[in-house]
């Protein structure tokens, strides 16, 4: 359990620091909605995949670590990082809990929703309108109901769209308008991928800049389709106002669910006003530049903050570290990397960091060079380590495996 609130931690300041980054980078240039979209989708399936990035080992972390010099230092193992309170072993479960708590009011707001449509009439707008639904969704209802006070879109196989009696007082280009933004949303499948954004923000409860990211793709699928109503309708000062008189606040239980939202309505009107143009292999360059930023941030991230991995040792020991109160291996057994004469020629010294096991029966197991030096001295400084003996680490005085860090270092006299 420690590790695994340990992680949580790690993993929520991996997030942080990426969707910072992407913020920052983001808001230097100005890009069409779609590709906004795009980007804002990407930053946030990579904070997703996080913990698939691998690690670059350059890093040297925690101060479990044993130190040789190659010639006369002694080898030492320093002091344990402190035990973790006791409370952080609550971290997973309040996780765990919050998340079913969202879950479930956003079940409430489905059921509700499925009320709304049973209680809802069918709607009729005219010609023009029932020639938009049939070109761009002739599968979805249009439908009055007595209590919503701006348009509900929502379902995937039988798409509803339920709209205010309040629509009759807009003028006829206003009502196109508005229904074309809501079609818009049936034949993009947007509420395939609401839900899907919900499901995020419910497992992430916690995590305020993933929901000011999510956020961001539901802005900018907004201005998306606001476009390309304006481009459909050619109605943009019609659909402007009518945006302006359907924004009241919904209910709290409708929120999450509805697809126009008061706090986004300033920056939608300001971009339809905007309108800046940018060249084709401008958004390319920027689009490239903003995707690579996102791909080295999330790599230095991870190789700066690695997860906790390998909980388990051959055998299904469970593998501790120095933060776990555990009392550190120590050295019995050391055996010196060997000086090659090739090393020895180039002068070439300096220290090899190692990351190892050290199991229940004080043998070291799963080395690997973390920071490496010179190929040949780091091939020594492994095959030595796999010789060593140490005292095993011991937690309430049971022998356990732990993972230290080794350093040995090649000086030249």
């Amino acid at each position: 359990m420690p590790d695994l609130t340990a992680n949580v931690a790690i993993y929520s300041a991996q997030i942080l620091v990426v969707i910072g980054v992407a913020a920052i980078a983001g808001s230097v240039v100005r890009l069409p909605a779609r590709a906004e979209l795009l980007y804002w989708r990407g930053v946030v399936a990579l904070c997703l995949a996080l913990p698939l990035v691998p690690a670059i080992p350059f890093v040297a972390s925690g101060l479990d670590v044993v130190s040789i010099v190659s010639t006369t230092a002694p080898a030492r193992v320093a002091a344990h990082t402190g035990r973790l309170v006791s409370a952080a072993t609550l971290v997973p479960w309040l996780v765990l809990a919050g998340a079913l708590a969202r879950m479930a009011w956003l079940a409430i707001g489905l059921v509700v929703i499925g009320r709304l449509r049973s209680e809802s009439a069918a709607a009729t707008l005219g010609t023009d309108v029932e020639v938009l639904r049939d070109t761009l969704a002739p599968t979805a209802a249009l439908l009055w109901h007595p209590t919503v006070t701006q348009p509900i879109t929502f379902g995937i196989r039988r798409p509803v769209v339920l709209l205010p009696r309040r629509l009759l007082d807009l003028s006829p280009a206003a009502q196109r308008a508005v229904v074309c933004h809501e079609l818009l949303h049936v034949a993009r499948r947007d509420w395939a991928w609401l839900l899907a954004e919900e499901a995020v923000r419910a497992l992430f409860w916690f995590h305020p800049a993933l929901w000011w990211a999510i956020g961001q793709i539901q802005l900018r699928r907004e201005e998306r389709v606001d476009e390309l109503v304006v481009q459909l309708t050619d109605a943009r000062r019609e659909y402007m106002s009518a945006l302006v008189t359907l924004a009241e606040t919904p209910p709290p239980w409708r929120t999450a669910l509805a697809f126009i939202h008061r706090g986004q309505l300033a920056a939608r009107l300001a971009r339809l006003v905007r309108r800046v143009p940018i060249s084709i292999a401008r958004l390319s360059v920027t689009y490239v530049a903003l995707v690579a930023i996102a791909g080295i941030t999330s790599l230095s991230t991870v190789s700066a903050m690695p997860l906790r991995r390998d909980a388990t040792a051959a055998g299904g020991q469970r593998i501790y570290s120095a933060a776990e109160g555990v009392l550190l291996p120590k050295v019995i057994k050391e055996i010196r990397p060997n000086y090659t004469q090739r090393a020895m020629e180039r002068k070439i010294a300096g220290t090899v960091l190692l990351d190892c096991v050290v199991t229940r029966t004080g043998a070291p197991s799963r080395v690997k060079v973390l920071r490496p030096l010179d190929a040949d001295l780091d091939r020594a400084a492994v095959r030595a380590l796999e010789q060593w003996r140490f005292s095993p680490g011991t937690k309430g005085g049971k022998p356990v495996a732990v993972r230290v860090k080794v350093e040995m270092t090649f000086t030249l006299k």
